[in-house]
C-alpha cells in the first residue's frame, strides 16, 4: 500500500511549559520584609490567596490592590498581584508588578522567572533569557528558572543548552514533569529517539495520565516505525481526552501506515465529527477512500479539504490522481496544475501531470512534465522514482528529452 499518510503536514501538539511559579501566601512563610501586618493588609493579602486558590482572579486583584493602598511596601503583595494580572492575560500590568516586587527585594528569585514568563509572553525572547539567568544566581536551587530557560533555548533552536538546562532542572526536582517531558521533546528534535522515549516514560511514570507524554511517546514510536506500539500510546491519549481530534488523526495516520483502513476510515471520521473544519483529515479520509477504489467519496473528501485549505499539495495530488484512474484527464490536470502553482518544485506532481497529458494525447506537454519530474528526482537522490519517470517519458517519443535523462541516469553508459 502508498505511504500517502506520512505525506500531510502533520500539526503537532506543542507543550508549553506552565512558568508560573506558585503562588505564596502568608501562611506558607513569613513576609519577606516584615511589613504586611501593617494597617489590615495582611487580611486583604489572605483573601486574595484565597481567591488566587479559586482561580477568581478578579476578586484576588482587588484585594491586593486593597493590600498596596495599606501598605505598598511589600514585595510579595506586588508578586501575586502580578500572576492576578498575567492570568487575566493582563502582561503589562502584571510586568510592572513584578518589576515593583524587584525594586524592593532585588534578590527576589521567583520575581525575577516570572518576570522572563511575561517576556516570554510577549515574544521578547533575549530579556526573557536575562531574567531566568538573575532566577537562577538569586537560588541555583530554583527547578523552574532552569525548565523556564531551557524551554526559551529551545524555542531559539538552541537544543544542547536547552537540554543541559532541562536536567540541571532534574536534578533539583527529580520529579519535574514539565521538565521531563520537555527534555525527550529536544532529544526527539535531536533525533536521539530513545532518550526522548525514556523521558517520555518518565513523565508518566510521574504521572499516568499525562496526555502530552503519552502522546508525544507515541509520535517517537511513530517516528521509529514502532507503529503498535504508536497506536496504543496514540488509544491511551484518546482515552484521557475523547474530543482532541488531532489525536484521532494521527491515529488514522498510523492506522493507514499499517494498511488498516477501516480503523484508519474510523479515525478520521471521528476526527471530523469533532471538527468539520480539520482539513487535513477530511484529506486522508479521501486517500483512505481512494485505496479502497472508492473514489466518488475521495474526491468529495479530498474537494473538502482543498475548501477549507486551499494549500494542501499532496490533497490536488491526490485529487488529481484519482481523476486519472477515472479517466477524468481534464480534472486531473487542472488539479495537478493547482499543486505546482503551490509548489513548482514538486516532482510528483510534475510526474502525474505528464501522465494525464499523455493520456489526453499531448504528448509533447507530457514530455516536458516527465522530464521535469526526472529531473527533480534526480536532484534528490530518488533514483527508483527518476528510473519511473523514465519508463513513462518514453511512451511520449520525448526525443533529446529522454535521452538527456538517460544520460543523467547511466552518467557511466548503460551496460
Amino acid at each position: 500500500m502508498k505511504k500517502i499518510y506520512i505525506a500531510i503536514a502533520i500539526v503537532l501538539i506543542l507543550i508549553f511549559s506552565a512558568r508560573l511559579a506558585w503562588v505564596e501566601t502568608a501562611n506558607d512563610k513569613e513576609s519577606r520584609n516584615g511589613v504586611i501586618e501593617v494597617g489590615g493588609a495582611k487580611e486583604w493579602f489572605l483573601k486574595g490567596s484565597e481567591a488566587m486558590k479559586a482561580e477568581n482572579y478578579d476578586e484576588a486583584i482587588e484585594c491586593f490592590l486593597k493590600a498596596i493602598a495599606i501598605n505598598p511596601s511589600d514585595a510579595r503583595v506586588h508578586y501575586n498581584l502580578g500572576i492576578a494580572y498575567s492570568e487575566k492575560g493582563r502582561l503589562d500590568e502584571s510586568m510592572a508588578e513584578y518589576k515593583k516586587a524587584i525594586g524592593i527585594d532585588p534578590n527576589f528569585a521567583d520575581a525575577h522567572n516570572n518576570l522572563g514568563n511575561v517576556y516570554g509572553r510577549k515574544g521578547m525572547l533575549d530579556e526573557e533569557i536575562s531574567e531566568y539567568k538573575k532566577a537562577i544566581s538569586l537560588n541555583p536551587n530554583l527547578a523552574e528558572p532552569h525548565n523556564n530557560l531551557g524551554f526559551v533555548y529551545s524555542e531559539k533552536g538552541r537544543l544542547d543548552e536547552a537540554i543541559s538546562e532541562y536536567k540541571k532542572a532534574i536534578v533539583i526536582d527529580p520529579n519535574h514533569l514539565l521538565a521531563h517531558n520537555n527534555l525527550g521533546i529536544a532529544y526527539k528534535r535531536k533525533g536521539r529517539l530513545d532518550e526522548a522515549i525514556s523521558e517520555f516514560k518518565k513523565t508518566i511514570s510521574i504521572d499516568p495520565n499525562n496526555a502530552l507524554a503519552h502522546y508525544e511517546l507515541g509520535f517517537s514510536y511513530k517516528i521509529k516505525g514502532m507503529l503498535k506500539e504508536a497506536i496504543s500510546e496514540f488509544k491511551k491519549v484518546i482515552a484521557i481526552n475523547p474530543s482532541d481530534a488531532g489525536v484521532h488523526r494521527i491515529l488514522g495516520i498510523v492506522y493507514g501506515e499499517k494498511g488498516m483502513l477501516d480503523e484508519a476510515s474510523s479515525e478520521f471520521k471521528k476526527a471530523i465529527a469533532i471538527n468539520p473544519n480539520d482539513a487535513v483529515a477530511h484529506g486522508v479520509l479521501g486517500f483512505v477512500y481512494g485505496d479502497k477504489g472508492m473514489y466518488d467519496q475521495a474526491i468529495s473528501e479530498c474537494k473538502k479539504a482543498i475548501a477549507i485549505d486551499p494549500n494542501l499539495v499532496d490533497v490536488h495530488i491526490e485529487l488529481g490522481n484519482i481523476y486519472i484512474k477515472k479517466e477524468m484527464f481534464d480534472q486531473a490536470i487542472s488539479a495537478l496544475k493547482k499543486a505546482i502553482d503551490i509548489y513548482p518544485d514538486g516532482a510528483e506532481a510534475h510526474h502525474k501531470l505528464g501522465i494525464a497529458y499523455h493520456k489526453k494525447g499531448l504528448n509533447s506537454l507530457a514530455a516536458d512534465h516527465c522530464y521535469r519530474a526526472g529531473l527533480l528526482y534526480l536532484e534528490r537522490d530518488d533514483r527508483e522514482n527518476a528510473l519511473k519517470v523514465y519508463e513513462d517519458l518514453k511512451l511520449t517519443n520525448s526525443g533529446e528529452k529522454g535521452k538527456d535523462l538517460f544520460k543523467k541516469l547511466y552518467p557511466e553508459g548503460y551496460y
